[in-house]
């Protein structure tokens, strides 16, 4: 329901710059709806391979099998989320 709440100023015929406005902020809410959506399905899979790996080995094998790739995962992904360094201007 809140996705579509900005969609409602098309009512009142807005000028352009209005409408843009609007289109924007909803696509920025249904971005934020796919990576909510996104992580609890991930979150979901990640339990079901814990359970798995618990199943064929142990709790404890299973528990650091699932820390060690959630830890080459980040390591593999934080390189794309750092800041890009500027050169000192000279």
């Amino acid at each position: 329901m809140v996705l579509a709440t900005p969609y409602l100023i098309f009512a009142a015929r807005p000028p352009l710059p209005a409408a843009v406005a609007a289109v924007v902020i909803a696509r920025s809410a249904t971005a934020l709806g796919l990576v909510s959506s996104g992580m609890l399905a991930m979150q979901g899979a990640g339990a079901a391979v814990a359970g798995a790996v618990a199943q064929l080995s142990s709790p404890g094998a299973a528990i650091a099998a699932m820390a060690a790739v959630s830890l080459a995962v980040t390591l593999i992904l934080a390189p794309g989320l750092r800041p890009a360094v500027r050169g000192a201007a000279g």
